[in-house]
């Protein structure tokens, strides 16, 4: 996430109801789950209605996924889509062809005997997928400084699994840091096996280093949000079981579950 919120809209050219959407969630209803699904996000309204009108632009680079076990065994043409598929769904076997020929031919073959497993007990040896058994944190400020607030989402479930704020005069990047490190001490209590993805490498380097390196002055509106700075780094110098902590792939995943969608 950036430091600012920004406008957005989404295009949905092909999903369960075409048409331009203002936020995340919505535009995500409509695709996942809708094979061939073709969406694209623009900074502006006048940008996305032309490009809703004018079609959809062809794919640069067509990327098939197959999918051998999972909730819905198939072929799909996107990665959010192959997700939704294999997010929870304990020993989904997947792969992705660069052609629609080699996908039909592996998936009427059958999965490869060596093909990694993707398991909510077990972590993949593929960077391809998202491993269900883990905790997405982010966080969300309207400013900078401004109103400030983070949350976890158990990414299997979608389910919130804290949220605080918001707090008055904070950045982004401090949410960030404390959502992470709320997101160790709760699967700490919880699961220690299960792993937490941040979309922030600045709030994964800070925790790394047990150290919030604001630049952000403390002041009597925000001094709320630096006392738990402070109890925060305290308690990242306490010994404790290791944690993995994983940068969540945006790219190719789509917004990080926890994401507040007002981007």
């Amino acid at each position: 996430m950036g430091k600012k919120l920004k406008e957005k809209y989404y295009v949905v050219w092909a999903g369960k109801e075409p048409g331009i959407y203002t936020n995340w969630e919505q535009c995500q209803a409509q695709v996942i789950g809708f094979a061939g699904a073709k969406y694209k996000t623009f900074r502006t309204l006048p940008e996305a209605t032309a490009a809703y009108e004018k079609g959809a632009e062809p794919s640069k680079e067509e990327k098939y996924y197959v999918v051998w076990a999972g909730k819905n065994p198939g072929i799909y043409n996107r990665w959010d889509l192959c997700q939704a598929q294999i997010v929870g769904f304990n020993g989904a076997k997947f792969k992705k062809f660069a052609s629609l020929s080699e996908a039909t031919a592996a998936f009427e073959k059958g999965a490869p005997a060596s093909l990694n497993i993707y398991s909510a007990k077990k972590t993949p040896v593929s960077t391809e997928g998202i491993i269900a058994n883990s905790l997405a944190v982010d966080a969300a400020c309207s400013g900078n400084p401004g109103k400030m607030e983070f949350r976890g989402v158990w990414v299997s479930t979608g389910k919130e699994a804290f949220r605080f704020g918001p707090f008055e005069k904070g950045t982004n990047n401090i949410g960030e840091f404390l959502a992470l490190v709320y997101g160790i001490g709760l699967v700490l209590k919880t699961n220690p096996e299960t792993v937490i993805y941040s979309d922030s490498v600045n709030a994964i380097s800070w925790v790394k280093a047990g150290k919030c390196k604001t630049k952000l002055a403390e002041c009597a509106d925000n001094k709320e949000i630096f006392d738990l700075i402070r109890k925060s780094e305290a308690w990242l110098k306490t010994p404790r079981p290791e944690v993995k902590i994983y940068k969540w792939n945006t790219k190719e995943w789509g917004e990080i579950p926890a994401d507040f969608g007002r981007k």
